[in-house]
């Protein structure tokens, strides 16, 4: 029975009572700070609040941390309204207490258990190999490249479309190609072919049974000196817009001391959109901007701003 029907009928736990719960309001001050949108208990988590793959691994996380309760993220879209949502957690919860991540704590602590992927060969002459089509197809140039330190270093690239990661790929130094992981979900390698590739080609993926884990071995590649690429957006634009970013990467860049690369990617969008099957010749250039310091910033809101804002600096230039 969905949640509209229970408030016609006036069952105990409706829409007019949900907003009173404690539960609700600790969901929607979550959803609030973390989408900066104010939701409705008729709302639902991807309609509504466009919550997207990422962004419900991160609620699995608070809730389970909050409520003690486990909602797997895959699920999450399947309850029909937020007022669902907060009846489940309310009728399963363990406890309730809001308690502040310390990230700081667990990014520092050594793992020797976490299984890292491996480094082979595959990943530099796969990445060769598409410079040529990059290049030939889509007159493909990079710029910035001396903005690039030495490491550990996070590339934060906008995300426009299905080459993206090749492109930023082709636009690091050949020595640094191997030492280069990316962060991806779960939905980003659903087969056994991707997950082979992911295994072998410096793939880190944020599985939702263990997403501390997850967070943890891109805490381990960084201690080891090694870098990370993470696109903020979390998701392709639809718009050609950079979307809001998530702070998972100034998580890592301020609790562990690692600068951030803005990278702004320019013309991906018109030649290979979310929507379209097949690539088009446009031009493809990789800006590496200047990189953004942790010492320099006291927040992690205030690394998203700076790095955001720079990638919508060097788009606006036309």
């Amino acid at each position: 029975m969905t949640s509209k029907k229970r408030l016609m009928e006036q069952e105990p736990f409706n829409m007019a009572t949900v907003e009173d719960t404690p539960e609700y309001r600790i969901i929607k001050e979550y959803i609030e700070a973390e989408k900066k949108v104010t939701p409705h208990p008729t709302d639902h988590i991807e309609n509504d609040l466009a919550f997207d793959s990422l962004d419900k691994v991160w609620l699995e996380g608070f809730i389970e941390f909050t409520f003690g309760t486990r909602i797997n993220a895959a699920s999450l879209a399947e309850f029909p309204s937020l007022a669902d949502l907060v009846e489940r957690i309310a009728a399963t919860k363990t406890c309730m207490e809001v308690k502040k991540v310390d990230w700081h704590e667990l990014l520092s602590a050594s793992y020797s258990g976490l299984e890292l992927p491996r480094s082979t060969i595959f990943l530099p002459l796969a990445t060769r190999a598409l410079y040529l089509w990059l290049l030939i197809y889509h007159r493909f140039e990079v710029r910035g490249r001396e903005n690039i330190p030495a490491g550990p270093y996070i590339l934060a690239p906008n995300h426009q479309s299905y080459v993206d990661g090749a492109a930023v790929m082709n636009g690091v130094k050949t020595k640094d190609i191997k030492h280069c992981y990316f962060y991806a979900t779960e939905e980003h390698v659903r087969n056994p072919l991707s997950r082979f590739m992911a295994r072998n080609s410096n793939i880190v993926v944020m599985e939702r049974s263990y997403l501390r884990d997850s967070i943890q071995k891109l805490a381990q590649v960084l201690k080891q000196g090694r870098n990370i690429i993470i696109f903020p957006e979390g998701t392709r634009t639809r718009t050609g817009e950079v979307g809001p970013f998530k702070k998972t990467f100034a998580i890592l860049s301020q609790e562990l001391g690692v600068p951030v690369v803005p990278v702004c990617l320019k013309g991906a969008f018109e030649a290979w959109p979310r929507t379209s099957k097949l690539a088009l010749p446009k031009k493809i250039t990789v800006n590496f901007l200047p990189p953004v310091s942790p010492r320099e910033t006291s927040t992690y809101d205030e690394i998203v701003t700076k790095v955001r804002n720079a990638i919508i600096a060097k788009l606006s230039e036309g």
